[in-house]
């Protein structure tokens, strides 16, 4: 079976391009994405069994990791020109 590559950008690849940006130009920006980095990690040792923490404790760093995400995909769009996504059509 033939698979044909496509050299387009995703749209992945531009967020992941315009994160790395926004890290070395915004240092609020760049430590939320840090601390995400961090809870995202430690989720994921929970969830393959090398660190241990009840389902509540696990619940609330999942709860932590949507907000960073939250902010973070809000700073991007912001860097962006567009709203934020707060309802109120702002722009950069």
């Amino acid at each position: 079976m033939h698979i044909e590559y496509y050299s387009q950008p995703s749209e992945f690849d531009r967020q992941r391009s315009d994160s790395l940006k926004l890290r070395k130009a915004n240092p609020r920006f760049a430590r939320l994405a840090d601390q995400f980095d961090d809870v995202d990690k430690r989720i994921l040792r929970v969830e393959s069994g090398v660190e241990k923490l009840d389902d509540t404790q696990l619940s609330a760093l999942k709860m932590q990791r949507v907000g960073l995400q939250k902010d973070l995909s809000s700073q991007l769009r912001k860097a962006a020109g567009e709203c934020c996504n707060c309802g109120k059509a702002c722009s950069a």
